[in-house]
């Protein structure tokens, strides 16, 4: 498994104040998933964990920050990685989570 710096740095771009897209090199397995949640969640500080679900190439992580709950989203075939809010009444916060994304991972 790479160590965890070798990800960085990350093409991270906010769509729309919808969702933050996340492109991370080298190319990268269903097994580095983990590494690369545990490189965003500590870009983000404290969050709390909600659940996992895992299907064939993809992983969906749900997760608490700031109150609010948010979906982490990795597809492995297509090398996508992006964050949305679970509702789409919680977009608001998306814009901070971005800065310091940005500041952390780029």
């Amino acid at each position: 498994m790479p160590q965890t710096r070798s990800y960085l740095p990350a093409n991270i771009q906010l769509v729309d104040q919808q969702m933050i897209t996340l492109v991370f090199n080298p190319y990268w397995d269903q097994e580095d998933i983990a590494v690369l949640t545990e490189l965003i969640l500590a870009a983000l500080g404290r969050v709390s964990p909600k659940n996992t679900v895992v299907g064939a190439d993809r992983e969906d992580i749900h997760f608490y920050w700031r109150d609010v709950c948010y979906i982490l989203y990795f597809e492995t075939n297509s090398q996508s990685c992006w964050l949305e809010a679970e509702s789409a009444e919680d977009h608001a916060l998306l814009s901070e989570m971005y800065q310091l994304l940005v500041q952390e991972l780029s």
